[in-house]
């Protein structure tokens, strides 16, 4: 009878241990914040092609219900060829921040600080780097938009 209380209490110790792992802070997941640059990430400056794998991705995402957001270096005055680009595929609504050139880690840190995990695509390491070294948990993706087929890839400091 002993045994059976001793393997009882062990139970019941590793469930209590689970159960407050479980409802940890560290456990939680967080909400996703995906942000997009839009010159060379969502569309080629150059060509003026739509970079569709990008575009796809952040439409599957919107789908998915995560928080979804156009973070550029233009300037403000500028964001009207991205806002008719998000109308003409069904993004309308997405919010536009852009930065004036400056760096986009604010923008992104007021998500992170409000329980976000910040998803960033962009073309240009310089900013994946000023962002990552901001926002350490963040993730970035570099897109290879000279690519025959742009392709986009994980990146890392």
């Amino acid at each position: 009878m002993e045994v059976i209380y001793l393997i009882f209490t062990i139970i019941v110790f590793i469930i209590c241990t689970m159960i407050q792992y479980c409802t940890s802070s560290s456990f939680r997941v967080k909400p996703l914040l995906i942000s997009y640059d839009f010159d060379n990430t969502l569309k080629n400056q150059y060509t003026l092609e739509t970079i569709n794998p990008v575009l796809q991705q952040m439409i599957a995402d919107k789908n998915k219900g995560y928080r979804i957001i156009i973070c550029t270096s233009r300037f403000k005055q500028y964001t009207d060829e991205i806002r008719g680009f998000l109308k003409r595929n069904g993004l309308g609504d997405v919010p536009i921040y852009a930065t004036n050139h400056k760096p986009k880690s604010p923008v992104l840190q007021k998500y992170a600080n409000s329980g976000y995990q910040v998803i960033h695509y962009d073309d240009q390491e310089p900013v994946m780097d000023e962002i990552l070294t901001n926002i350490p948990d963040a993730i970035c993706y570099k897109v290879l938009y000279k690519e025959v087929n742009p392709t986009v890839v994980r990146y890392d400091k």
